[in-house]
């Protein structure tokens, strides 16, 4: 199957919202396995375009609590995903049968993975300066105008500039 074309929208004043009732649902089916949950990505930035994903990072003691829970997210529509590409990393995304693109992504990580401060240093910073928030912003859509039909590429071509970010935010604030 095709990727589906990437689109940037102007930032939605509904999507704090939407994370809000996708977290509801999320613990309320990982109940007690899920320590943390956090929106994350660039629909968690005010005023940043985005593509309209909400992106969620979970917060586990250890990935195989998960495994109990596969088959009550997937009933609340949450697609199991393993990996998905990232060692460490189980994901889950919300999906519609006709390929449509995703609307949620859930990233979950194990207690002490040092991604989980990258992401949210990430964010934070970009909520803290809106000069590296417009900078990013621009970025993208050039990456989206380059590989808007390459959606691995197009996530591939943003890391070098998200861990740059990310090694200021460490500058500024430590790790």
């Amino acid at each position: 199957m095709a990727d589906v074309p990437i689109t940037l929208e102007p930032y939605n004043e509904s999507w704090p919202r939407w994370f809000r009732s996708d977290a509801e649902n999320v613990r309320g089916v990982l109940g007690e396995a899920l320590l943390e949950l956090h929106h994350i990505g660039s629909t968690s930035v005010p005023g940043m375009v985005a593509k309209p994903i909400i992106d969620m990072l979970g917060v586990v003691v250890d990935l195989a609590d998960l495994e109990p829970c596969r088959d009550a997210m997937e009933a609340v529509g949450y697609a199991w995903r393993g990996e998905g590409g990232i060692p460490g990393r189980r994901f889950f995304s919300t999906h519609q049968d006709d390929g449509a693109a995703r609307h949620v992504h859930l990233h979950v990580f194990a207690v002490g993975d040092s991604r989980i401060d990258d992401h949210l240093m990430f964010c934070a910073y970009l909520r803290r300066y809106p000069a590296a928030a417009a900078e990013y912003a621009k970025f993208k859509a050039a990456l989206c105008e380059q590989f808007a039909d390459q959606r691995e590429r197009y996530t591939d071509e943003k890391g070098p500039f998200i861990q740059s970010i990310v090694a200021r935010a460490k500058q500024q604030h430590g790790p």
